[in-house]
């Protein structure tokens, strides 16, 4: 009877399609690892890490921005995520260059990825608000995919370099971001939906939301080279592909279905019912991820990097307590961003970062104990920082009123049954 219920859950559901991405993420990421020498490692960990950050507001907001509006994908639209996509390529290149000193080949093979990444993301958006799964997860998970694909190939030619792996990552979501937007153009065609134009000033709201949602996934990434040096990172690296990525899907599912369900709630009660279903549903495998992340991490990792790395038990249980917190933290993210009004957002745009910064002294008060206290840390830092978040939520599900511009019943027909 459980096995049934999580099966109707389309926040699992999501999640199982983003967590074949993490499988091929976190085995390519430990064959890397594997393969490659450690410092060259932790400088492809960091170009990834940064890549994460930056594809996700490449767009300025106006993919998460359109989920709530029925603004459609023309050729002015396509202009103005190439300009802002390049704008934020060269901020990450900066990021790059003076804070960690990557060499110029990463940086503009990055600046690409980035560019790319806004694309594929402003096709899988329209694709979700208009109520499809599989070509959205699929171009969302793009990158996972380049992971493993990079690690295979470097096996195959013999070619262990950072430089070799990225671009295969540049290369892959390049191709999604071409093959998101033929599908979403072509969604688009068979439908006659009104247009709404995206408000510029909600798109800029939803930059600071998503940048600093993103920021606290790679917190870590970023605080350990500069804290506790590259192979310090290299082995971060490693700790996530195995330990924090079930956590990182889980948390990706929950808010990529959330968001539209609860958009498409009618009325208070039906929000209610949304949010006691899919929660309890993540609660479950919250739980069961966990022991399976104590007892397979180490032995998991030992072998497939053939001894290179080793994951100690407190390493481990410092993950858990990471991974944990960051699922809660998208879970109240994502019920603002579906069932706020326009000020309730503006106010998680603030208040998001008050997580990071607890996140980040967190990391570095932590830091003097090891990885293990950077990884602890950040995880409580960000979950004492996500207090304010919480108490905004909580008031937004207090509400009878639904915010202007919810979805209608019509609009939630659209949307998955489950």
């Amino acid at each position: 009877m459980v096995l049934t219920k999580l099966a109707k859950s389309s926040s699992l559901r999501a999640a199982m399609g983003f967590g074949m991405g993490g499988v091929a993420f976190a085995l390519g990421n430990l064959l890397l690892a594997r393969s490659m020498p450690v410092s060259e490692y932790g400088r492809y960990a960091l170009a990834v890490a940064i890549y994460n950050i930056f594809w996700t507001i490449a767009a300025l907001g106006f993919d998460e921005a359109s989920l709530r509006h029925s603004d459609r994908l023309d050729r002015m639209v396509f202009v103005r995520i190439i300009i802002s996509g390049v704008i934020m390529g060269g901020v990450a290149c900066v990021v790059g260059h003076w804070l960690y000193g990557l060499d110029a080949d990463l940086l503009l093979l990055l600046g690409v990825a980035i560019v790319a990444g806004g694309l594929s993301s402003v096709a899988s958006a329209m694709l979700r608000r208009e109520g499809q799964h599989t070509a959205p997860l699929l171009i969302n998970n793009a990158a996972n995919w380049a992971v493993m694909t990079s690690a295979l190939a470097s096996l195959a030619l013999d070619l262990h370099t950072a430089v070799f792996a990225l671009a295969v990552l540049m290369i892959t979501v390049t191709l999604a971001a071409a093959v998101g937007w033929v599908r979403a153009l072509q969604e688009q065609a068979s439908i006659a939906v009104e247009r709404q134009h995206v408000p510029l000033r909600e798109a800029v709201s939803f930059v600071s939301i998503v940048a600093s949602g993103s920021i606290l996934l790679q917190l870590e990434r970023m605080v350990a080279p500069m804290a506790l040096g590259v192979d310090a990172l290299a082995s971060f690296a490693v700790l996530a592909s195995v330990a924090l990525f079930p956590y990182r899907m889980l948390r990706a599912g929950a808010i990529f279905s959330l968001v539209p369900k609860l958009r498409g709630a009618a009325n208070l009660q039906e929000r209610n019912h949304v949010l006691v279903h899919e929660l309890g549903a993540v609660l479950f495998v919250l739980v069961g991820a966990s022991i399976g992340v104590l007892l397979l991490s180490a032995p998991l990792t030992y072998f497939v990097t053939g001894g290179k790395y080793e994951l100690p038990l407190v390493l481990v249980v410092a993950a858990c307590v990471n991974g944990a917190a960051k699922v809660i933290a998208g879970v109240q993210n994502a019920v603002v961003t579906a069932c706020g009004t326009e000020s309730d957002v503006a106010s998680l745009k603030w208040l998001t970062w008050v997580m990071i910064t607890g996140g980040v002294i967190g990391a570095w008060a932590g830091s003097v104990y090891g990885l293990a206290g950077l990884v602890t840390g950040a995880g409580i830092g960000s979950l004492i920082g996500a207090l304010p978040c919480m108490y905004l939520a909580y008031q937004v599900l207090r509400r009878e009123q639904m915010p202007e511009g919810q979805a209608s019943p019509m609009d939630a027909a659209n949307l998955p049954v489950g």
